[in-house]
């Protein structure tokens, strides 16, 4: 049985670290809601999955996975992502996925360097 998936735009309602200290298993929950149609979804990361997620070479810290907590509770922006249809859970591939559809809107400024900025002025000859 193959499952059917469509493209949703989705806000994240709410991110959680989990620290379980018999098994020492960080995990990151996060539950994302469907803008248009209203459902929620619940997402369950170990920090393997998140690790891969965001291409960390090394294991992640306890402090990391609650500050990557925080970022993801506060952003605002909607996210465009896989998600599939008869069901309420996504899994670490369905993220895979979305990695590939939700591409960062990255302006950054160029700065001018000084000595093209000022090359005007060296090409002067001064009679």
């Amino acid at each position: 049985m193959t499952t059917e998936y469509e493209a949703k735009v989705v806000k994240i309602l709410d991110a959680l670290h989990e620290h379980e200290e018999e098994s020492n298993i960080h995990t990151l929950q996060l539950l994302l809601q469907d803008i248009d149609e209203g459902y929620v979804f619940k997402v369950v990361l170990e920090e393997k999955n998140v690790r891969e997620l965001v291409n960390a070479r090394d294991p992640l810290t306890s402090k990391q996975m609650i500050e990557l907590a925080i970022m993801l509770r506060q952003r605002e922006e909607p996210v465009k992502m896989m998600v599939p249809t008869n069901s309420q859970e996504i899994s670490v591939d369905d993220l895979q996925q979305t990695k590939k559809l939700d591409r960062p809107n990255r302006n950054r400024r160029r700065r001018k360097s000084k000595k093209n900025s000022n090359l005007g002025s060296y090409n002067r000859k001064d009679n």
